[in-house]
């Protein structure tokens, strides 16, 4: 008889289980459907559009930092990305709903007419870490430590997550020629957003200082020489430009490691594509 009663309790608690399990589901599809839009429909495709042009002016502020509690000897420097192109960058991601992480990242171009034109590109979108709460587009800068001679074998890579373009500091240009800012850091904000928007104003310069992750190299176990410091933007190519040339620029540096208080010097300076950047 007990028996019995064990095997009818547990069918009940199967069978509330499953009840309660479906009704999960059900609840689950509500709230995919309650909080899931349609995407936008997307502006007509580029015809005269006025194109950015991203450049990188010369790295900057080299130092090595040896933390005393590990030993470990880190090579930190600055890179810039500024936008020296007739119209502006303009980055616009849409999701379907909080929830997901299927991004369309499209790029939109001012026309000449003064209209907005735009194309989708492979880019995505990741919320940075490290302390940067903020939306990252992915395709940011790529940084190379090269040895200088030989065949130039790469010792050292590092991919960017992404960049929150934003226009951050003004390129030291003609004060005539100078731009009203319109993309803020802000922009880039809201974990739970499902449209975001960034973007370089022709003219504007968004920087990456040295005391920020990613922009450092360990040179702990690398010997004393010379080496090549290079940053690529957009290295896949996923955005339109009016000239594709210019997004590159080095340093070659003399690397010395062995020393109680590392040190590096700059011996060469390679082309910087734009001008140093002027607060304001």
């Amino acid at each position: 008889m007990r028996s019995l009663k064990l095997r009818a309790r547990n069918r009940f608690l199967i069978v509330a289980l499953g009840v309660t399990g479906a009704a999960l589901l059900v609840a689950i599809g509500a709230a995919s459907l309650y909080f899931t839009r349609g995407l936008a429909d997307p502006f007509p495709p580029p015809r005269d559009p006025l194109l950015p042009d991203l450049v990188l002016p010369a790295i900057d502020d080299l130092l090595v930092g040896v933390d005393r509690s590990t030993g470990q000897k880190t090579l930190m420097f600055t890179a810039t990305i500024g936008n020296a192109g007739d119209g502006p960058l303009i980055i616009r991601a849409d999701r379907r709903h909080r929830f997901s992480s299927d991004w369309r990242v499209d790029q939109r171009f001012l026309e000449a007419d003064g209209s907005l034109s735009e194309t989708e590109t492979p880019a995505d979108l990741v919320w940075g870490g490290h302390g940067h709460d903020h939306w990252h587009v992915r395709l940011g800068v790529s940084y190379l430590l090269e040895t200088r001679f030989g065949d130039k074998s790469i010792v050292q890579n590092i991919r960017k997550a992404g960049y929150c373009f934003f226009d951050h500091v003004q390129s030291d240009v003609d004060p005539a020629a100078r731009t009203t800012a319109h993309y803020r850091k802000h922009t880039c904000d809201g974990y739970d957003e499902t449209s975001v928007e960034m973007g370089l104003t022709p003219g504007w310069e968004d920087p990456y200082y040295n005391f920020l992750p990613d922009q450092e190299f360990d040179v702990t176990n690398l010997p004393d020489g010379t080496y090549r410091l290079k940053a690529i933007a957009d290295p896949d190519r996923l955005l339109r430009e009016s000239n594709e040339m210019n997004n590159e620029t080095w340093l070659d540096i003399e690397l010395t490691t062995s020393a109680s208080n590392p040190r590096v010097r700059v011996l060469r300076t390679g082309p910087s594509a734009g001008p140093r950047a002027r607060i304001g």
